[in-house]
This record gives structure tokens, sequence and C-alpha cells, in this order.
């Protein structure tokens, strides 16, 4: 899983001038395996957490190692 995290971690930073990425295991293995909090994006990039979700969805809906992407707790 380290591997997908560092990828993940680049591609992010490929789309958004971030200094930093953090992502975290969501609580429940319902949610999926890795979690991408864009709440620290939004107040770094000052745009809408839903903005930075669609757009690393779009992104990421390519990416082979990916299986689904979904958006959640922002509106």
């Amino acid at each position: 899983m380290l591997k997908y995290q560092k990828k993940i971690t680049e591609l992010v930073k490929e789309q958004f001038p971030v200094s930093d990425v953090i992502l975290t295991i969501p609580p429940d293995s319902k949610l999926g395996d890795i979690a991408l909090p864009c709440f620290q994006l939004a107040k770094e990039l000052k745009r809408s957490p839903a903005e930075i979700a669609s757009r690393l969805k779009d992104k990421f809906s390519s990416v082979n190692f990916i299986d689904k992407i979904e958006i959640s707790g922002v509106t």
C-alpha cells in the first residue's frame, strides 16, 4: 500500500501546488483503503473542497491501480 500512497501523493502534487499531502486510512474498511481529506488542500489553495475533490476524481479515474473513487463529506 505504501507504493500506492506515494504515487497518489505525486499525482495530487501534479494537479495542485501544495506543500504537503496527507492521506489517511478510513476508520471503516467499507469506506475504502485510502482517504484524501481535501479540506487541508482547500485551505492552502483557497478553493472549495468539492472543486478539488472533483478535479482529482477526474484525474484519478484513469489510474490503473485505483478501482473506485467516491467523493463524500463535501457539498
